[in-house]
């Protein structure tokens, strides 16, 4: 699993980079960027899982950049961590779809929790994904598999058949 730490202010960030337990949370990579043109200059080189981002930052704000990334086709969680109790933000971070928004001064240990409820989402969704591409491919295949089912079953080898079609 991959972050990408979003934050204008440089000690926001740095304390979250060192005090987050990455590897307990099985975090292989984590990025930083201090603006919304950093995180896109990554977010386009690399793959993300989450971003953990600010929404208050000069030039264009988190919510801007989340929009980005959908338009892009980009899959990735957004967890907004922010100074900001402004109800206008919350509930755009909500119709954008991010996964949580995380009002600041936050413990580390919420930060933590927050990211391991957005990695159990994340694995249900690749298997979500995974089931549907099987699917995709047993209907496109399903003249050649069923083919194979029967050819093993006039050879009396029902055994075979079975193993097919599971």
């Amino acid at each position: 699993m991959t972050v990408l730490v979003i934050d204008d202010q440089i000690h926001v960030v740095e304390g979250i980079l060192s005090e987050v337990s990455w590897e307990n949370l099985g975090v292989d990579k984590v990025w930083k960027a201090y603006n919304a043109v950093e995180a896109k200059g990554i977010l386009l080189l690399n793959k993300v899982d989450i971003m953990l981002c600010d929404i208050e930052m000069p030039g264009e704000n988190g919510l801007s950049l989340l929009k980005w990334t959908q338009d892009q086709g980009m899959e990735v969680e957004c967890i907004f961590l922010t100074a900001h109790a402004d109800f206008v933000y919350a509930r755009t971070a909500m119709q954008l779809g991010s996964f949580d928004y995380i009002l600041q001064p936050v413990r580390y240990e919420e930060v933590e929790a927050v990211l391991r409820k957005a990695e159990g989402k994340i694995r249900e969704n690749q298997s979500v994904r995974q089931l549907q591409n099987t699917r995709k491919l047993v209907v496109e295949q399903r003249d050649t598999i069923l083919e194979a089912i029967c050819m093993k079953l006039r050879q009396g080898r029902e055994g075979d058949a079975e193993q097919i079609l599971s």
